[in-house]
């Protein structure tokens, strides 16, 4: 079975560690503090400080690493960008024939609207500038574009602040769940899949009617929406779906809340 770290145990990583040794692969994850105290081999490992020995010694065994690291609110485009160089060449100094997954957004493809496929991307985004840093140091990279993150403690209804208008009601949303982005990462790492890869809810719905939902379900005060009619970008998912098979558990946005 192959030997799977996850680089970035947050909301997303974490999950995904459970499910990877679920499913038999020997894992690893790191955290930037204080790993819970659990099953799984974890290290410290802020992304800019040394590698231990330990956690070097993991990655030389690795046949694939996962990194889940989102840029830093706290940082520049620059910055994050800089810090994910630094990321990747610390990895690659130990092992650089290893598959690298890491987890993009489709906020590479900026302010265009339309239909967005992998090709596509806007080159001056931060997303894009953090995909190039693993392509300059591994050659089996696999890069997964999502939408916004939907899931447990990831609820759409907490997206906006109470009494804030939502900006374009017709525009189409752009989303995943979390169970579908593990279901995907696990998905190319069985097959060995490299490349740049969409993955966001094939069945796109407007923003009014999913929020509209969404605070339905959470029986909320529903949103007020702003008068703009922006379509927005529409994010496809063609090339996961028809090239490797994959099958969206929540096809629909809409089934997600």
């Amino acid at each position: 079975m192959k030997r799977v770290g996850v680089i970035g145990c947050g909301w997303l990583g974490s999950a995904l560690l459970d499910q990877l040794s679920m499913l038999g692969y020997s894992t690893f994850g790191t955290f930037r503090s204080h790993p819970p105290l659990g099953q799984h081999t974890t290290y410290i490992w802020s992304g800019e400080a040394p590698l231990s020995d330990e956690l070097k010694h993991a990655l030389l065994l690795c046949d694939a690493v996962v990194v889940t690291v989102p840029p830093q609110r706290g940082l520049t485009d620059s910055e994050n960008i800089a810090y994910h160089k630094h990321l990747a060449h610390a990895l690659s100094t130990i092992n650089d024939q290893m598959q690298v997954v890491y987890t993009s957004s489709t906020s590479a493809y900026g302010q265009r609207e339309g239909a967005c496929v992998e090709h596509a991307a806007e080159p001056t985004s931060r997303a894009y500038g953090i995909e190039k840093a693993y392509h300059m140091y591994f050659e089996n990279t696999t890069i997964l574009r999502f939408g916004g993150l939907v899931g447990p403690q990831r609820q759409p209804a907490q997206f906006h602040k109470e009494g804030q208008s939502i900006a374009q009601p017709t525009a189409w949303v752009n989303m995943t769940h979390k169970a579908d982005a593990i279901a995907a990462i696990v998905h190319l790492i069985r097959l060995e899949s490299y490349g740049i890869f969409n993955v966001v809810s094939p069945e796109h719905v407007s923003r009014r009617d999913f929020y509209t939902k969404a605070y339905e379900r959470a029986n909320l005060v529903m949103p007020q929406f702003t008068e703009d009619e922006a379509k927005g970008k529409r994010v496809l998912s063609d090339k996961i779906m028809q090239r490797l098979g994959f099958a969206f558990q929540y096809a629909n946005p809409l089934d997600m809340l």
